[in-house]
């Protein structure tokens, strides 16, 4: 975006955050979000990406193995926090981001009255531990529904925080 501010506290980025600070409140956000159980297995991957303290939910076992039903209650708070909330925001999926984000870009635009550069997209790059983005990525984000990390026991766990009426309000199907 071709965009100038003369406020230096603005624009922000929180990444994992879980409550609304008090300059959002004041603003329009930008909420990017993304499949549930895509961010839980994120979280098996990377679990530094993860910050206990933000959380309500105490999220690690004793032993330190993932609390599942805290993880999907933390995502769940999250959702309701900021996305069904009456916090302004512009709510994107990350799917919807990756299969169009020019139509995506164009909602931020318009949104904030701001000239985007639709025609130089940058495709993402890496970010800390990322490997590079990469088309493979790309599938796993938008088609595969394969979660080898979860058993039909902890998914059973997870799903009965992440209710249908839930996901479906997000446009998200509820694994089985």
């Amino acid at each position: 975006f071709n965009y100038y501010t003369r406020n230096k506290k603005s624009p922000r980025s929180w990444k994992h955050r879980l409550d609304v600070p008090d300059i959002a409140k004041d603003h329009i956000n930008i909420v990017l979000y993304k499949n549930p159980y895509k961010w839980i297995e994120s979280l098996y991957r990377n679990p530094e990406d993860f910050f206990e303290k933000q959380t309500k939910f105490h999220c690690l076992n004793e032993d330190g193995s993932y609390n599942l039903t805290a993880i999907a209650k933390t995502y769940k708070h999250f959702i309701e926090t900021w996305v069904f909330s009456d916090v302004s925001s512009l709510n994107i999926r990350y799917e919807d981001l990756l299969e169009n984000k020019s139509q995506v870009l164009t909602s931020i635009s318009n949104l904030f009255n701001v000239h985007a550069t639709i025609d130089n997209i940058i495709e993402p790059g890496t970010v800390l531990n990322s490997k590079k983005f990469t088309e493979d990525k790309k599938e796993y984000y938008l088609k595969d529904n394969d979660l080898k990390f979860l058993t039909k026991k902890e998914l059973a766990e997870v799903n009965e925080t992440l209710d249908s009426d839930f996901m479906t309000k997000l446009n998200y199907e509820k694994l089985k």
